[in-house]
């Protein structure tokens, strides 16, 4: 049985991911022969075979593109396509579509590459031999260059709205609600305050547990950013984290419950207990940091900015829509 791992933020403890399961792949004697043959050449092409559909099964259900710029550009058009249903969406809807989006975008990419190797070799040869066109020429020829345009001209107009949205730290859905009025923005912006000092209060005894593992994991990161682009050690980085928190966790644990060993028969599993809602504390902390600055970002945005991004981003939807109809 085949399965697609997606991971949203795999270098982020506690990210979201979504495994898929594929029908099994049965394989028998009877029915694939050729798997079993004695003849050797007969028995690599077979497993060869197998090979591919293993894995055009397992990118079936993969956001896989051939650069991430093609990735960036599918989630920004999810966002503008279905951003109104926020958290209504599943999980699996969210890649499903994002994914959608990233195919339409990497066939056109793909086609335009066709189009400019075919165009190399015609100034190479001087012309094209007639009757010999390949699978590839045939679907270039096939796609109306004013659609060809079009589909430029979006993409690169989503990755600008995209990198208007990075200048500002700003998530698409803070365009969408617009600048909030003084009123609203203080009353969120209290609001914001009073729970975060809440969380950081009730915090402080668990993060006390769990400061070794911090500090462990990010002296690793900080060594392993230096190798290179961080793009490029985010596995590396998430494997890290996973072996050092599997080996400080029940160091930890055994340390305080000998600490506190009178009462251990309570300890023991209090401290799990506060290690875990520690940690959902303070995803819940950080959140509310982030949405409390997103607000004050908005605050000092301009007038003109924000109209501007709205109509910008009113625009693309529209085109965003045409696009998935058609």
């Amino acid at each position: 049985m085949t399965a697609s791992i997606n991971y949203l933020h795999r270098e982020k403890f506690r990210s979201d991911v979504l495994v898929t399961f594929h029908p099994p792949i049965v394989v028998n004697p009877q029915q694939d022969a050729p798997l079993f043959s004695s003849n050797k050449e007969e028995r690599t092409e077979a497993v060869r075979k197998l090979t591919e559909l293993l894995e055009s099964t397992v990118r079936s259900n993969l956001l896989d593109a051939q650069d991430w710029n093609t990735v960036r550009i599918g989630h920004v058009a999810r966002k503008l396509y279905a951003g109104h249903l926020g958290t209504r969406i599943s999980l699996g809807q969210y890649v499903r579509l994002t994914r959608k989006f990233v195919a339409a975008f990497s066939q056109h990419r793909q086609i335009r590459q066709h189009q400019h190797q075919q165009q190399q070799r015609e100034r190479d040869e001087g012309e094209t031999e007639e009757g010999c066109k390949t699978i590839e020429e045939a679907l270039v020829s096939s796609v109306d260059q004013k659609t060809l345009a079009m589909i430029d001209e979006l993409a690169d107009d989503l990755a600008g709205y995209q990198d208007q949205l990075d200048y500002y730290h700003l998530k698409d859905y803070r365009i969408k609600q617009g600048k909030p009025t003084a009123a609203v923005f203080v009353g969120k912006f209290m609001q914001r305050f009073i729970l975060a000092c809440i969380l950081s209060t009730i915090c402080i005894p668990g993060l006390v547990l769990w400061a070794p593992v911090f500090i462990a994991v990010k002296y690793k990161e900080r060594l392993i950013r230096k190798k290179g682009l961080l793009e490029d050690n985010l596995d590396e980085i998430a494997q890290y984290k996973l072996m050092i928190s599997t080996f400080f966790l029940p160091v930890i644990w055994g340390f305080w419950v000998l600490v506190t060993l009178p009462l251990a028969i309570f300890t023991g599993p209090g401290i799990v207990i506060l290690m875990w809602l520690t940690i959902r504390w303070l995803e819940d902390l950080i959140h509310n940091l982030k949405s409390s600055l997103s607000l004050l970002r908005l605050l000092f945005m301009t007038e003109d900015a924000m109209y501007s991004l709205r109509d910008s981003r009113n625009a693309l939807s529209e085109r965003v829509h045409q696009f998935a109809v058609d």
